[in-house]
């Protein structure tokens, strides 16, 4: 089992083969603490709101492969995003371009600005999907700097659990009406504060959403780290949903 459904994973026992749960423990550090500290570990020179160039490989179980080029600018609320794709209907390859910079988007398809709005909804290419996809993309590869944003709530205790085998210190998350509805926990390792995970609920109580184990890290020259393989599955029934990987990093002056 690759990873487990709950924070405080479910372990069998071997003489009686009943589920056991391992207990969770309070931790001294507080919320606060806890993120300072891993920010500290993986942008210690304060850089991930200069821009920096991603590439990524995004794998689907179907065998989809995706190669995206994103461009994140924090300062300026900004990203640049290319990507080649297989059309599954007219099996022709397809070169994608946006630009999301405040509320403005602008986008291409193999080249040319004249993007009907059937194209735009089919690539994913829309006012209000490319807007998404830069939030999506900052709030993911901007972890756990992304959890000092404004409107973002930092529940106390922060716990020692297990997560995808191992000890990690768990931290719940909420946010204020206006930035969003879910529920999210955080694992960092409890030494180096790396994060090593997280998962996120619609309704915690329907057990619905997902979790991403995280593997491997890498290090851009001005030594931001990042995690280096995402791995998403459901909650429901622990269904694989797919693996995105940083291929490079790279600081933009």
């Amino acid at each position: 089992m690759k990873a487990y459904r709950f924070a405080n994973y479910v372990l069998l026992a071997a003489a009686s083969g009943l589920p056991l749960v391992a207990s969770s423990q309070p931790s001294t550090l507080s919320p606060e603490e806890l993120v300072e500290r891993a920010i500290g570990y993986h942008d210690p020179k304060n850089v991930w709101q200069d821009p920096h160039e991603l590439r990524l490989e995004e794998k689907r179980p179907n065998g989809v492969v995706r190669n995206t080029r994103i461009v994140l600018n924090q300062r300026r609320a900004a990203m640049e995003m290319e990507r080649e794709l297989l059309d599954e209907e007219t099996k022709q390859k397809v070169a994608l371009w946006m630009s999301v910079v405040g509320e403005r988007v602008d986008r291409k398809i193999n080249g040319s600005r004249d993007v009907s709005e059937d194209d735009a909804e089919r690539y994913r290419l829309g006012p209000d999907q490319g807007r998404s996809t830069r939030n999506y993309y900052a709030y993911l590869y901007g972890l756990p700097m992304k959890l000092k944003d404004p409107g973002t709530k930092l529940h106390s205790p922060v716990r020692t659990v297990a997560f995808d085998g191992k000890e990690a210190l768990e931290l719940r998350v909420t946010y204020s009406e206006e930035v969003g509805s879910d529920t999210w926990y955080f694992y960092f390792h409890p030494e180096r504060f790396a994060l090593i995970g997280y998962r996120f609920y619609h309704d915690e109580s329907k057990n619905d959403g997902e979790y991403i184990t995280l593997a491997g890290e890498m290090e851009s020259p001005d030594g931001m780290r990042l995690p280096q393989v995402r791995t998403w599955y459901t909650h429901a029934d622990d269904r694989l949903l797919g693996t995105d990987s940083i291929v490079s990093l790279s600081p933009l002056r």
